[in-house]
Parts: C-alpha cells; structure tokens; sequence
C-alpha cells in the first residue's frame, strides 16, 4: 500500500502569496501618530521605510505563509483601557473600554 493512500489528511492549498505593490498601498493608508505596540515600532517607521523595506516584509511574510507559521509576538497585544465619557464616574469599570495595540507589522498586513 502506498503512503499516499493511507494519508487521509487533505491536500493543501495554494496560498496567493503577498505582493509589494499591494502591500505598499497598504502601508501608504497608514495613520500617523499611533502608539507603538511592545516592539516599539511605530506606523512612522513603515511609512517612511522606502520601498526596500517593503520588499523584505513581503519576502518574510511569504516564507511565513509558506511555512504555515505564526511568530508568537503575532499573537500577543498590549489591552489599554480607555474612558468611554470623561465627565461620566471614572472609578466604575463600565465606563472602560479595551483596545488592544498589535505590533505594526501585523496591522500593515490587516
């Protein structure tokens, strides 16, 4: 019997790799000023990166897609509360709400 018949695993699919001339017009809606997240690198850093700069994040995040792997700073986030009502009572927990900093290289992507 042949591996391949006994593999029941699907097969994998084409992955449409990332394109610099799509990240670049990604990169260019970029707003500015925004906090950095913990790597301190912020949207400035991007947008002021050149072209070669996008290059080498396009050849990362492809050798990404094609290795089916997520670095694990992709998966963390910086959660900072904010006053939903400044004149509203600031020691109740309901006037809160999250938002969470992502590193900038995954929200240039997003």
């Amino acid at each position: 019997m042949a591996i391949s018949e006994t593999n029941n695993s699907p097969r994998p699919t084409t992955l449409s790799s990332i394109r610099v001339s799509s990240l670049l017009t990604h990169i260019g809606q970029l707003k500015r000023p925004k906090s950095a997240g913990f790597g301190g690198i912020t949207n400035e850093h991007i947008l002021f990166g050149a072209s070669n700069l996008a290059v080498h994040i396009c050849l990362l995040f492809n050798a990404l897609l094609s290795h089916a792997f997520v670095p694990e700073d992709f998966c963390r986030g910086i959660i900072v509360p904010l006053l939903k009502n400044k004149h509203g009572d600031a020691t109740s927990l309901d006037m809160y709400r999250g938002i969470t900093l992502l590193p900038i290289i995954q929200r240039s992507l997003s």
